[in-house]
Formats: C-alpha cells, structure tokens, sequence
C-alpha cells in the first residue's frame, strides 16, 4: 500500500475495500445518473491539479476506473471476500454506517484525533473511539465547551446524546454529541456540527451511525486496583486449595 494511503480508513462493499490519501473525498453517485446505483466518485487535489476517479458498480462488484488521462490518483482496491450491496466505513476498531448524501473526508493518517470526517454542506460528522472506560470517555458535561449552552438532552440507559447551541463565525451553530455503545464499558462518541437551520439532516446522520456501529474486536477494559487485588486474591486461593 502506497505511504500516502491512510491504512486505518476503508469504504467496504460490494466485494471491495477502498482506500484514499489524505484529503481524498468520496461521494455516492446520485441515484438514476450515470453509473449504476452504488457506484462512488473520488476526487484528490494534488500539487495544484484535481484527480477523480470512479468505483463503478458493476453487477455485485465494484471497480476502480481511471480518470480521464488513464490514471488512477489517490485511490486504492483491495478484494473483500463476499459481496455485500452497500456501503459501509471501516476502521481497525470498528465499522460503521455511511449515510445518504454525505460525503467522506479522509484525514491523514495518525495525526488526528479522528481518521475521516463525513460533511453535508458546512456541516460535519466525526467518530472518537473506540473509548475504554471512565478513564477515556469524557463525561457529558466536559463535552460542553466555553460559550455553548445545552437546549436538548437525554441521560436514558439506552441513549445519551445532548445537543448544545453556539455561536461560531457570527452566525448561530448546533452541535450534537451521541455515545453508542457497543460493547460494555466501551464508547464510539459520535459528534455533528452545522449551522442552525441546516443541522437537522446531520443530526438525524449522528443517530444512524450511533446505532450501525460495531466493534471489529472487542477492547480490553482497564483493570482497577481493587480488580487488581481481587483477582490476585482469588489466583492465591486457587494454589492454596
């Protein structure tokens, strides 16, 4: 895999894995143009010059096309075993849904605290995690930055998410945080910004993809001292008996 590839973000489908450079973006088709449902386009500014390419869905399967000059800049596919008819965003630690009419950022590689970024107009979605424990999970309210103010929650055992309000720019902002979590004592936190006025699809988005997400391994969960002492305790009585 070229260096320039970011090797912890792949869109997995259709019996392929698909890689970007940082700063790749890559997009559905619309729906009834050009090619078949399913297929995606590519686009990466390099050096001053846009490159696109596309992944063409071509039965059960998708290929990678060239751009106009016959190159292929920025991207990258790998065979995937079985085909499935969709698309999803796979990291090593977990996969996870893409929703309708966004677009994908991919960040470089291990410089951020996130790998990808999905954006619908000035709006965008990002994923923290996988998050093990009290110790990496940020609580609610240090979620709340200077200047925000909440005007929506819900602390349920199911969900908890809250939304805050801001201003940013001059114009007024919304945020929302929502913790999904798919295995105990672990967190994927899943966090949308737009506009007031325009936040409500990317909401919705934040909500779709808390509850696609699944681990691709499960964690392990930091051990406590008095786990610790407990478990030494129990491994002593064990030799004794």
């Amino acid at each position: 895999m070229p260096r320039s590839m970011n090797p912890d973000v792949a869109i997995v489908g259709y019996g392929v894995r698909v890689r970007g450079e940082a700063e790749a973006q890559v997009a559905r088709y619309p729906t009834g143009r050009g090619p078949a449902p399913g297929s995606l386009v590519g686009a990466l500014q390099r050096h001053g010059q846009l490159h696109n390419c596309l992944v063409a869905v071509r039965g059960d399967t998708a290929v990678l096309v060239p751009d106009a000059s016959g190159k292929i800049v920025g991207f990258s596919l790998e065979p995937d075993g079985p085909a499935e008819t969709s698309w999803k965003i796979e990291t090593p630690g977990f996969t996870c849904a893409w929703p309708d009419h966004m677009k994908i950022t991919i960040l470089p590689h291990r410089l951020n605290r996130w790998e990808f970024e999905l954006a619908r107009g000035e709006g965008v979605v990002f994923l923290r995690g996988p998050l093990v424990g009290a110790s990496e999970t940020p609580a609610p309210h240090n979620l709340i930055a200077p200047g925000q103010r909440i005007v929506a929650s819900d602390m349920s055992s199911d969900e908890t998410w809250l939304e805050l309000a801001y201003e940013h720019e001059g114009k007024p902002w919304r945020q929302k945080h929502r913790y999904s979590v798919p295995a105990p004592m672990t967190v994927v936190l899943v966090t949308a910004q737009a506009p007031e006025g325009d936040h409500e699809p990317l909401f919705a988005a934040v909500d779709e993809i808390a509850k696609s997400v699944r681990l691709r391994e499960v964690p392990s969960r930091p051990v406590s001292a008095a786990e610790a002492r407990l478990r030494k305790l129990e491994e002593d009585l064990r030799r004794r008996g």
